[in-house]
């Protein structure tokens, strides 16, 4: 079990541990704090210097009327329709932020901040003295941000929801409306697990969580306790988006497959699954959808080989739930595992052994050739004897919480 990233995070996280006015910036940074751990280089690191004359502008906060409020600053479209179903809910109590273009950035020019910011980085993070210097300059841009926040007259709330309350923006807006006497909920954009072998940048949904969380299903509120997260601050919402879960087809030939890739951390696992899956091309017809960070055109070059075809990255995932297309699918690493068994399309689950297989069926696992026509010949006969959609069902009502809408209730 190789967990270094994960130890080389938390130790640079701990080194960060300081406060300023109260809000603590190793929570704030702790995304970034990730990817300085372990794979910005010294290049990337130094070009963060230009923030020491820069701050978030939260100026559109200040004629907020409403006493409780819905925020969210994520840019990734599926993400921004996820917000939007749940802001739906509750838009005549809150009042909706939905930056889906990326806060706005303006100059501000302090030098006490930079050499307050210059002094605690030295003082308490370890490493180069260039790299610290980077480090500091993106310091600074938060303590000019949170000056900022508390010389704006913004109204205290009863209710701050994040959509994403680790993330950086949101988790400093979290800690500044907490000092208010806000109560603070995030929210989750998955069905997620604790991991335990080769830990990615996804861990910081839990091991940077402080505040009360709404959770889609019932198994991510059991691995969140599980991790030590009280219980009394988990809740289960339900599946946020406007889905109705579909009928699977009477008459599947179990041709045409949809092929869910996950991020470009694990193009190994990616890769090694499309180079199985060319044993069966001539049997199949593969459609390869990308996760958004995915290189649109190695991909395309793979798919060429292999003669599958690629679906554009300007597709969303909503986009492919339709079982008129695809058959079956197979899902690499991702909780649209779940989301397409929505759609009544049946998916297996590939697992390679570098990363924590999520919940599903002990039969729908594939991994080399064998278990996928394994896999293949079980979905057949589960499907003819109509058994398959019972055990879709009940992985969707304790994965997802599929007819469960509690938002109204835990948020007003």
């Amino acid at each position: 079990m190789n967990n270094i990233e994960y130890k080389r995070y938390k130790d640079l996280k701990r080194q960060f541990d300081f406060e300023y006015k109260g809000i603590k910036l190793n929570r704030v940074l702790a995304l970034s704090i990730w990817n300085w751990a372990n794979s910005s280089s010294l290049k990337s690191i130094l070009k963060l210097t230009k923030s020491f004359i820069l701050k978030y502008d939260f100026s559109f906060l200040v004629d907020c009327e409403k006493d409780h409020i819905l925020y969210s600053d994520i840019t990734r479209a599926d993400h921004a329709t996820t917000f939007c179903d749940i802001a739906e809910r509750v838009k005549d109590k809150y009042a909706i932020f939905n930056i889906k273009d990326g806060l706005k950035k303006c100059t501000a020019f302090s030098i006490k901040n930079i050499i307050y910011s210059i002094y605690v980085v030295f003082k308490s993070v370890k490493g180069a003295y260039l790299k610290k210097i980077g480090y500091a300059g993106y310091v600074c841009m938060y303590i000019n941000t949170i000056d900022s926040l508390y010389k704006l007259k913004i109204s205290s709330a009863s209710s701050f929801v994040a959509y994403s309350v680790v993330h950086e923006t949101e988790n400093l807006l979290a800690q500044f409306y907490r000092s208010k006497g806000a109560r603070i909920i995030g929210l989750t954009h998955g069905a997620q697990f604790i991991y335990k072998k080769g830990i990615p940048i996804d861990c910081v949904n839990y091991e940077n969580l402080h505040a009360d969380c709404l959770v889609w299903g019932q198994m991510t509120k059991d691995e969140y306790i599980d991790y030590g997260i009280s219980e009394d601050s988990l809740f289960v919402a339900g599946y946020p988006k406007n889905v109705t879960v579909k009928e699977l087809p009477l008459d599947v030939t179990l041709k045409r497959c949809l092929v869910l890739l996950c991020r470009k951390q694990y193009n190994e696992s990616n890769l090694s699954l499309l180079q199985m899956l060319s044993s069966f091309n001539t049997q199949y017809q593969f459609y390869i959808k990308l996760h958004p960070s995915c290189d649109s055109i190695y991909y395309s070059q793979i798919c060429n080989k292999y003669g599958y075809n690629l679906i554009s990255k300007d597709v969303l995932l909503v986009d492919c739930m339709d079982n008129r297309k695809y058959d079956f699918a197979i899902a690499v690493n991702t909780s649209s595992y779940y989301e397409i068994l929505t759609a009544g399309i049946p998916c297996f689950r590939y697992e390679d052994g570098t990363y924590d297989l999520q919940s599903g069926d002990e039969h729908d696992k594939i991994s080399d050739k064998e278990s996928f026509s394994n896999a293949v010949a079980w979905l057949k006969k589960v499907l003819e004897d109509k058994t398959y959609d019972i055990i879709r069902r009940d992985l969707l009502d304790y994965n997802l919480g599929i007819g469960i809408d509690k938002y109204r209730e835990y948020l007003i």
